[in-house]
């Protein structure tokens, strides 16, 4: 049965309607990663194509698979792909294209009326090619390991000899390339997001869980740590998830049977394990750092993906002599300007400073309610303990010695009070810990943070049936603002968790809700 995609944006072109035109000297394309290796996927289309130059033949590619377009004629075509490596779809030859009709899919095994979770999820990893390993001077084996040399497959269009559009490119399979686990894989569980201690969220390393029976011995698929893994969506082409591997475990069962299971992290569990003995400027005197300053302190000499922010949150940070992870310094930048970080679907760093929605972007109900995403369990909390009426902001920072010759630890706490809290519910305090370098900017957050209220009844996670809204659950994020029914009372909250857990029948993503108010809102 077949399965529509909707294709992605043009990249190298301005496209009006149907008509896709390219920018000088780009090669219109659209970039597909997020495809099922050994799933076939088929393009079909309808398109006139006008040609770059009199006398030249346009094309159409996706893969290692091409199409000839008759110049300044409407030409039906069909090209198709197993995808042994990343693919673009690209147009070649032409001053312009006009689609009457361009449509990608694949082949699905079960209906899209009662769809299997592995019609929906594809799970990938990073490793050697089946069946060869490369040749790798110094490394390999001689007679264990192969020459990294493929002779052209049968049906390959060679210049000189091949009519045009009656063979297929050759593209010699890479040493390395995605490898899909699914449909085989039988059991899946992904937890990725943030912790939330009443103030602000923490960004947490996330956890994935991978059971395949029969198949993927690690040995012979070469998967190891560090090797990457991806999740994704295969009718949006969505990531769910995109980390590396931890561990791997081969378990033998009766007979032939076994069972391998693939434990895996995100780049917030690399970053925990990277350590940081401090954060200062050379010399004597702390003149300060700017929060974009320090992000790129911390992050750029290791090459993590990041963007820094638009426009800096304008408060100085101060040295820090504080020996601990990447991760924790992260945190300590943040919580000095209110704001959070996260790791996101690609596997990129995000930070959260400043409110960027004004409305809720989801709806989830107890009720069948018109774009409404219907849960199917729900836990709503009211607890006394999260009635905040003292924070104390406690700086890591440092001062120099001048008898020791050195940077040493200097801890300050500033409090912050809301009488109201302090009166109605008595004395109950939260701690966050920052790296401010004046003590008015430790005063300001500390006052801010103890003036958000807490709402009377706080929906605190929701339940949905991830393979009913598969088109929302690739496309969920932490830190999007949405909005909760539940017996006639609204919650508004922030997303800070989300965990996905599928076997071969049913796919259900739990989303956890933090009440923490960002600035601007």
């Amino acid at each position: 049965m077949k399965q529509i995609i909707e294709l992605p944006p043009w990249e190298g072109a301005t496209v009006e309607g149907n008509d896709v035109t390219p920018l000088e000297n780009s090669t219109p394309i659209i970039d597909l990663p997020y495809l099922q290796p050994g799933r076939r996927y088929t393009l079909q289309g309808k398109a006139t194509a006008a040609p770059k130059q009199d006398d030249s033949q346009p094309f159409i590619i996706m893969g290692e698979s091409l199409a000839k377009l008759t110049p300044n004629t409407p030409t039906e075509f069909t090209v198709s792909t197993t995808v042994p490596m990343p693919v673009k779809l690209s147009l070649v030859s032409v001053a312009s294209v006009a689609f009457e009709r361009l449509e990608l899919s694949y082949e699905r095994y079960s209906s899209p009326d009662d769809p299997l979770p592995y019609d929906e999820l594809g799970i990938d990893v990073y490793t050697t090619r089946p069946g060869r390993v490369p040749f790798i001077l110094g490394t390999s084996r001689i007679s264990v390991a192969s020459l990294d040399w493929q002779a052209p497959t049968a049906g390959t269009f060679i210049i000189g000899s091949t009519p045009l559009d009656e063979g297929r490119l050759f593209i010699p399979d890479p040493p390395e390339t995605w490898r899909a686990l699914a449909p085989d894989t039988y059991d899946l569980e992904i937890s990725r997001g943030q912790t939330y201690n009443g103030l602000i969220p923490l960004a947490q390393a996330a956890s994935v869980k991978i059971s395949v029976k029969n198949t993927a011995d690690p040995r012979a698929w070469d998967i190891i740590k560090n090797r990457p893994l991806r999740v994704y969506t295969l009718r949006n082409m969505q990531p769910v998830f995109t980390g590396h591997v931890t561990e791997t475990a081969l378990q033998l069962e009766n007979k032939a049977d076994y069972t391998v299971t693939i434990a895996g992290t995100d780049l917030v569990g690399e970053l925990v394990q990277m350590k940081r003995y401090g954060v200062r400027e050379t010399g004597i005197i702390d003149t300060g750092e700017t929060f974009t300053a320090r992000l790129a302190r911390l992050l750029t000499s290791g090459g993590y993906p990041y963007t820094p922010p638009t426009t800096d949150p304008g408060v100085m940070l101060c040295n820090t002599v504080l020996e601990s992870s990447i991760a924790k310094h992260l945190d300590l930048a943040c919580n000095s300007i209110g704001g959070a970080w996260y790791v996101n679907r690609a596997g990129e760093i995000v930070f959260q400073l400043e409110a960027t929605q004004t409305a809720p972007g989801a709806l989830y109900s107890d009720q069948i309610e018109t774009q409404a995403f219907y849960f199917v369990e729900v836990s709503a909390v009211w607890n006394s303990k999260d009635l905040i009426s003292l924070v104390d902001v406690l700086n890591k920072a440092a001062q120099y010695d001048p008898e020791r010759q050195d940077w040493q630890a200097l801890e300050t706490t500033t409090t912050g009070t809301n009488q109201e809290m302090l009166q109605w519910h008595g004395p109950q305090k939260a701690v966050i810990e920052t790296c401010l370098q004046a003590q008015a900017a430790r005063q300001a957050l500390a006052d801010r943070l103890a003036a958000t209220k807490t709402a009377a009844l706080t929906v605190s996670n929701v339940t949905l049936n991830a393979t009913r809204y598969q088109a929302y659950a690739g496309t969920a994020e932490i830190g999007d603002l949405i909005e909760a029914h539940l017996r006639g009372e609204k919650t508004i909250g922030h997303i800070s968790h989300i965990t996905h857990k599928s076997d071969a029948w049913d796919w259900m993503m739990e989303i956890e809700l933090a009440g923490w108010k960002q600035k601007g809102e």
